[in-house]
C-alpha cells in the first residue's frame, strides 16, 4: 500500500508534460457494432486526470492532453449481471444502471496527434461481444489505429504483454483439465503435482519469461519518450527498480532526470 501511495504522489511531481510544446490536434474514433447511446470516458493513467468523458457523438477532438498512458473506455447499458458479478457489487451500487464496458490503452503524445481508431473485428456481433463480457473469462481487448511513433511502440509493448496473458489462460487452461482427469482417477499424487504447477504457473514460467523480453523491447526504445511512462506504470518496488536499472541506465540524461523517473529509486522494499 506505502509503495502504491508512493507511486501515486510521483505522478504530480512529473513537470515535463506541464512544459510548453506544440500541439497537434488528436482525435478519437470509435468502431464498434454498437447501436444505441455510448459513453467515451479517456483517463490520463501517468497523472491521475480525467481527459474527456461524454456520450459518443461522432469523432472526438480531445484537448489539453499531456503525455501519458490513457485508457480508453466505451460504455453501453445493460439489461443483464451475471451472477458472480451480482454477487460482488456493493449494496448501494444495485439501483445505478449497469454498463457494458471495452478498454484499451494507449500512449497518446501531443505533439504527434493524429487520429486514434479503436476498433473491434468486423466479424464480431454485438451479441457476441456481449456474452464475452459477461463470462467469467472474458479477455475481450478491442484494437487500435495509431499514427505517432511513440504511440506505435506502445501498441506493440502492449501487444505483447497481451500475448503472454493468452499463452497463460492456454497452459493454465489444459493444466486444469489434466488436474480433472487426475481428480477423476483418484490419482491424487500426480493431481498435487498439476496442482503446484497451476499455482506457479505465472510467477514461476510465463512473468520471467514474459520480462526478458519486455527488458530487450524498452532496451532497445530507451531513446523513446513512451519508455520511461511504461516504466512508471511497471516499477512499484525496490526490488523492481533495481531489475529495471539496466533500462534507466539506456535511457538519454535528459529522461533520467525526469522527476518521476528518479522518484522510483526512492521505492520501498516489498520485503
Amino acid at each position: 500500500m506505502k509503495n502504491a501511495i508512493q507511486s501515486a504522489c510521483l505522478f504530480f511531481i512529473y513537470v515535463f508534460a506541464s512544459c510548453s510544446f506544440s500541439r497537434n490536434e488528436v482525435s478519437l474514433r470509435v468502431d464498434i457494432p454498437i447501436e444505441g447511446d455510448k459513453t467515451v470516458s479517456v483517463f490520463n493513467l501517468s497523472n491521475g486526470t480525467q481527459v474527456y468523458e461524454d456520450t459518443l457523438r461522432g469523432e472526438i477532438v480531445l484537448d489539453s492532453l499531456s503525455y501519458g498512458i490513457h485508457l480508453l473506455t466505451v460504455m453501453w447499458d445493460r439489461d443483464v449481471i451475471s451472477p458472480n458479478e451480482f454477487k460482488r457489487l456493493r449494496p448501494h451500487t444495485l439501483d445505478n444502471p449497469s454498463y457494458y464496458s471495452l478498454q484499451k490503452r494507449v500512449f497518446i503524445d501531443p505533439r504527434e496527434g493524429g487520429t486514434i481508431r479503436l476498433y473491434t473485428p468486423d466479424n464480431i456481433t454485438k451479441e457476441e461481444i456481449e456474452e464475452q463480457l459477461l463470462s467469467n473469462e472474458s479477455n475481450i481487448t478491442p484494437s487500435v489505429e495509431v499514427g505517432g511513433k511513440q504511440a506505435k511502440s506502445y501498441e506493440v509493448y502492449e501487444s505483447m504483454l497481451q500475448r503472454y496473458r493468452q499463452q497463460f489462460q492456454h497452459q493454465r487452461d489444459s493444466l486444469q483439465n489434466l488436474l480433472y482427469h487426475y481428480n477423476d482417477r483418484g490419482d491424487l499424487q500426480q493431481a498435487a503435482t498439476v496442482n503446484q504447477q497451476l499455482k506457479t504457473l505465472w510467477g514461476n514460467k510465463i512473468l520471467p519469461q514474459f520480462e526478458a523480453e519486455e527488458q530487450q523491447f524498452l532496451i532497445a526504445h530507451a531513446d523513446q519518450v513512451v519508455v520511461p511512462f511504461i516504466l512508471l506504470s511497471r516499477v512499484t518496488s525496490q526490488e523492481l527498480y533495481q531489475s529495471f536499472k539496466p533500462v534507466i541506465d539506456a535511457m538519454p540524461e535528459k529522461y533520467r532526470e525526469f522527476g518521476f523517473v528518479k522518484g522510483l529509486a526512492k521505492l520501498r522494499s516489498e520485503r
